[in-house]
Formats: C-alpha cells, sequence, structure tokens
C-alpha cells in the first residue's frame, strides 16, 4: 500500500438565486491504499461526506450549501511510515466565475 495525495474541490453556492463568483475550496487529503482505482473511491466517497457537513451554511448572509465538484490531482508520495489512515493536509480558496473547467 502506498500514500496518495488527492486535491478534492468543493464550491459553495447560494440556495436560491443567482451568484456572480462560486467560491471553491481545494483540499489536499492524504489517502492510503492499494492503487489509484482504490484511493479515487475512497477520495470520492470523502469528498463528498465533506460537501455534506454542514446543512447552515450561508454566502453573504444567503442560504447555501457545498457541492462536491470532483478530483482535480491524484499524487501518489513515498511518505515512508505514516500512521493516520488519512489526514487534512492544507487547502487553498478560490473564486470561479464558472465551472466548466472542473472535470
Amino acid at each position: 500500500m502506498r500514500w496518495y495525495v488527492v486535491s478534492i474541490l468543493i464550491s459553495y453556492r447560494v440556495k436560491e438565486g443567482r451568484q456572480n463568483t462560486i467560491p471553491v475550496y481545494e483540499n489536499f487529503t492524504l489517502f492510503y491504499a492499494n492503487n489509484e482505482k482504490e484511493v479515487l473511491q475512497k477520495a470520492v466517497k470523502y469528498g463528498k461526506w465533506c460537501a455534506n457537513i454542514d446543512d447552515k451554511t450561508e454566502l453573504d448572509g444567503k442560504p447555501a450549501y457545498s457541492k462536491y465538484e470532483g478530483i482535480r490531482k491524484i499524487n501518489r508520495k513515498n511518505f515512508g511510515t505514516i500512521i493516520l489512515e488519512f489526514g487534512k493536509v492544507t487547502y487553498g480558496i478560490g473564486r470561479l466565475r464558472t465551472l466548466s473547467l472542473i472535470p
């Protein structure tokens, strides 16, 4: 088994009406798996779970929700011995006018 760093994208959207930009968080998360197929399955499950954590989200004072957008990248890394099964490493924050480029 190996460690993988997976880039998971989650956006935030208002429940009603339009918004000019869409805030997107990119979470870099560690997963321990046998291969890329297994890590992809784990990452998708984890990303969807993360997107459904908080049902009281607000964006610019309006009720909002988070949405799992997909996986941007999977990197295989050799970290040696790590005890954690998975853990959030860091995250990035951005704002997009459209999500058409996200797979």
